[in-house]
């Protein structure tokens, strides 16, 4: 299967099994919360380590682990996605449904146009700002409980702390985007970090124990393996690969997926407002897929650029693997044929290093550049590695050679 492909086929899964997560949350809601959650992190960290163990990668996890920098930034990726996220939750699904609760903190991917920017330095339009916007006004419905009235149906502070859950998910996940760390080493990371900050909050209430029934146990591993574990694999390796914005539109299923689920399990009706919202989210998302321009690299050069980074996180190209242990990007544009001279101008200047076409890398990685690209037979697909300084200054360079400054 292709790259982008198993992508799709990753996101897929990983927002379909996510989506049992708040009612996994739900049924755990007679156990201690404290309790629940550090067994949960035992659990997923000895799956993560065990399964970085059977990679083969346990030198390159000891590397992380040995560098207070990278395991503190992987560690903190690690807690703003599943700390906040699974302990948020299950509390507030003590004061509100399921569905609600989901619908709320599913308008993330919605969330990440307002920081795209800022950390992943990329485009945002008109049509993304118009499906922000949306995104809000389901927001605004949350507050007011389906009513005209703020804040008339639901506790504000819940409503407040499910807001805030989703703006850190959607933080969350630009950084494990932008940051190019192993993701089979960085999802144990993220199961130690929060395994350490469950221990804590476990130890400051004095170690409370309850009974947990078979239902809670079924649910603690649920969490702990399928989604902590398995999921997170899927989930990371593909967002890494396919742009935000695709995996925003493929991201706002996941409610509707939950309510099915919240009214199989735990008859939980749905209310009309649920749906409504969750259209509304589905609108936006509808936005963003006739934008063609948004999700580009944010540059200064006349070339539409795409970060193309993800595309290379198994590659065996030396200089490029190097390039993106060390924090660099891989950002690609394409030029017709007939300006193969100034590219061959830029090479024989010696100014840069790791300069690609697409017949210079694997053909997987390849055709799946051209797709992002849309490439069409006859033009020039441009690759290269490297700081965003660097990739910047020779798009630029490369884009004043053929248009002029």
């Amino acid at each position: 299967m292709d790259i982008k492909r198993l992508a799709y086929a990753y996101t897929a899964l990983a927002i379909i099994f996510g989506a049992l997560v708040p009612i996994m949350l739900k049924a755990a809601s007679g156990a201690n919360l404290f309790e629940f959650m550090f067994l949960t992190y035992v659990v997923s960290t000895v799956v993560a380590l065990s399964y970085v163990v059977l990679k083969g990668k346990w030198g390159k996890l000891k590397e992380y682990l040995g560098n207070s920098r990278q395991f503190a930034t992987i560690g903190l990726m690690g807690i703003t996605n599943y700390a906040l996220m699974e302990f948020g939750l299950a509390y507030a699904e003590k004061f509100v449904s399921v569905p609600l609760a989901s619908v709320v903190y599913r308008t993330f991917p919605l969330l990440m146009l307002a920081f795209i920017p800022l950390i992943l330095r990329e485009r945002i339009t008109k049509y993304q700002l118009a499906a922000l916007l949306i995104g809000f006004a389901g927001i605004f419905i949350v507050f007011t409980g389906g009513s005209l009235n703020l804040f008339s149906g639901y506790n504000p502070t819940i409503m407040a702390l499910l807001v805030f859950l989703a703006v850190s998910a959607a933080i969350g996940n630009l950084m494990v985007k932008k940051h190019t760390y192993d993701v089979d080493c960085a999802v144990a990371i993220f199961s130690i970090a929060n395994l350490a900050v469950f221990f804590l909050l476990f130890a400051i209430n004095g170690f409370p124990t309850s009974a947990l029934t078979p239902k809670a146990m079924g649910a603690m591993l649920y969490v702990a393996i399928e989604y902590n574990v398995l999921n997170g694999l899927m989930f990371w390796a593909a967002l890494r690969v396919l742009k935000a914005t695709v995996v925003a539109n493929m991201s706002i299923f996941s409610p509707f997926i939950t309510f099915i689920f919240a009214y199989l399990i735990l008859g939980q009706q749905i209310q009309a407002y649920y749906i409504l919202i969750a259209l509304l989210g589905a609108i936006g998302i509808l936005i963003q897929s006739v934008d063609k321009v948004g999700g580009t690299y944010k540059t200064k050069s006349k070339f539409t650029i795409f970060d193309v980074t993800g595309a290379f996180q198994n590659t065996g190209e030396i200089a490029i693997a190097h390039t993106i242990s060390s924090g660099g990007r891989v950002l690609a544009a394409k030029i017709p044929a007939e300006h193969k001279d100034h590219l061959a101008g830029m090479y024989a200047t010696g100014r840069y290093a790791n300069i690609y076409t697409a017949g210079q890398i694997h053909e997987k990685e390849s055709d799946f550049i051209k797709d992002v690209l849309s490439a069409k037979e006859g033009e020039i697909i441009i690759i290269k590695a490297g700081s965003h300084e660097d990739g910047e200054k020779f798009f630029i360079d490369l884009s004043d050679r053929i248009h002029g400054p």
